[in-house]
């Protein structure tokens, strides 16, 4: 977990704010575990400012981006925002990292706009990551109202329907202020 979170950090689909809220949930030894890799990552840093190396990124045969998100805490809700090229894998440890951070951040709301999604799931797929998603949320008992945006072909509302008939929350709408509002009007 502590080498999938800092990765995550890394690659930029975790910001500082949940990376540190997941930490801290973290068993002491896999803080402990965080810290040797912080440090590791922080020498390797010094050894190649210290060398005048540049540090380059791995090179790709491909330009599609896995699925990230950003995720940031609003005034009473939680904003998540998704980009990249949609798996049900990422999909689902997406969507779980946000359930959680919302929960622990006592936030019952989520807007999770998809908008900049790329790519789509089958039905089969769609029908899995809602059932996943809402079984996750209720075996927590922490089951947030959520204000889905996106459009065709990343987003249908299948899994949304999905999720709702095992009671979570959700409703897909086409743009954010709309969600926003009927977010902002929920309990």
């Amino acid at each position: 977990m502590a080498a999938v979170l800092l990765n995550r950090l890394l690659r930029k689909e975790l910001c500082i704010e949940g990376f540190l809220h997941l930490s801290n949930q973290l068993p002491d030894d896999e803080l402990e575990a965080l810290l040797v890799l912080l440090r590791q990552r922080s020498a390797e840093q010094q050894n190649l400012k210290s060398s005048g190396r540049k540090q380059s990124l791995p090179e790709t045969n491909t330009t599609v981006t896995a699925m990230r998100m950003t995720l940031k805490s609003r005034h009473n809700f939680l904003e998540a925002t998704a980009l990249g090229q949609v798996s049900l894998p990422d999909a689902i440890q997406q969507c779980k990292t946000m359930c959680d951070l919302a929960a622990g951040l006592g936030l019952r709301k989520i807007l999770f706009d998809c908008l900049a999604l790329e790519g789509e799931l089958s039905v089969e797929e769609r029908f899995e990551l809602g059932k996943t998603i809402a079984e996750y949320c209720q075996l927590r008992m922490r089951v947030p109202t959520v204000a889905l945006v996106g459009q065709p072909p990343a987003v249908t509302g299948l899994g949304a329907r999905i999720a709702s008939n095992r009671g979570l929350p959700v409703r897909t709408f086409v743009d954010r202020q709309t969600a926003e509002e009927w977010l902002m009007c929920q309990p």
